[in-house]
């Protein structure tokens, strides 16, 4: 399970009040698009997009141009345009009242999408936007992947590094996952060994994810502040909210937790697993005040605000 942090009040206590100065709005929520999106100032709305292939390079930090060694290619795309995949394959997001944001990323360890609870059927018609991390290691990851993608959903890739791996190691892993994974837009640190075993593989995910054009986003490490100065460019989940098979109703006093936090900090990225008990929760709290204050968006929306 991943570390609470020091400010989270346990599960046992009372639901706290909101703050008399929150909004008690209707729930401002993104709609979830029917298409999958088109790279942005590159094709019309709804032209589905593949990757490009750029050229071959000796290593995912090191892609220069033929016409000069210090001339950086970013994913093989033209000048100015800014075709990153978190970018390109990056759900739209609209925020016209400028409401702190907030992300919601389940986990995806293996299971059923065609459950009617907690599969594409149900996830299909959620209220609101939501995000998947499917997990590198499941032998069908890229048909999930695909699946999800096909259904308008931003996508992570979630990666382990094994105990004990060198910077060489990250490379190799994250060099698998994004040529076996082309439309996830990011990275999410696993909640088994992660990839901050040290800083030098932790500065090494980040040079790579840099380099490749993609979010990461890290395991909050509670006071373990060493792998939090190595991961610049990682946005952390701000809590893991049913890793201990909470019930619905201290799920979504977390969810109220983390729309506070994210009016204070600008946005939040929450992280579940696809539970029939966790949907219920998302569903219920989706209609609540607290979620309100808050617009709930893809998480490449809060990745790319951090830029």
């Amino acid at each position: 399970p991943v570390d609470v942090p020091a400010t989270d009040v346990p599960a046992t206590q009372a639901e706290p009040e909101a703050p008399a100065e929150e909004a008690q709005s209707t729930p401002r929520v993104l709609p979830v698009p029917e298409t999958r999106s088109a790279t942005v100032g590159t094709a019309p709305p709804g032209t589905a997009v593949r990757p490009q292939i750029g050229r071959p390079a000796n290593s995912l930090i090191a892609r220069t141009d033929p016409a000069g060694p210090d001339t950086l290619v970013q994913n093989g795309s033209a000048p100015g345009v800014d075709d990153r995949p978190i970018r390109r394959f990056a759900q739209p997001c609209e925020n016209n009242e400028a409401l702190p944001l907030m992300s919601i990323v389940l986990i995806d360890t293996g299971a059923d999408l065609n459950a009617s609870e907690i599969g594409l059927p149900a996830l299909s018609s959620f209220p609101y936007p939501v995000s998947f991390a499917v997990d590198a290691g499941l032998p069908d990851a890229a048909e999930r992947v695909a699946r999800y993608r096909e259904e308008g959903f931003d996508v992570l890739a979630m990666v382990d590094l094994p105990q004990g791996a060198q910077p060489t190691d990250a490379e190799v892993s994250l060099s698998v996952v994004l040529s076996g994974l082309p439309e996830i837009i990011g990275v999410l640190e696993g909640t088994s060994e992660g990839l901050q075993g040290s800083r030098e593989v932790a500065d090494q995910v980040t040079r790579i994810l840099q380099a490749s054009g993609h979010g990461l986003v890290t395991q909050s490490k509670g006071l373990n502040s060493m792998p939090k100065l190595a991961v610049k460019e990682g946005v952390p989940v701000f809590r893991d909210f049913d890793s201990e098979g909470q019930t619905p109703r201290v799920i979504r006093r977390f969810l109220d937790q983390a729309a506070f936090k994210a009016g204070q900090e600008g946005g939040v990225i929450m992280l579940g697993r696809l539970r029939p008990e966790t949907i219920e929760a998302l569903l219920v709290w989706g209609l609540a005040d607290r979620a309100g204050s808050v617009a709930l968006a893809p998480v490449s929306a809060v990745l790319l605000a951090q830029e």
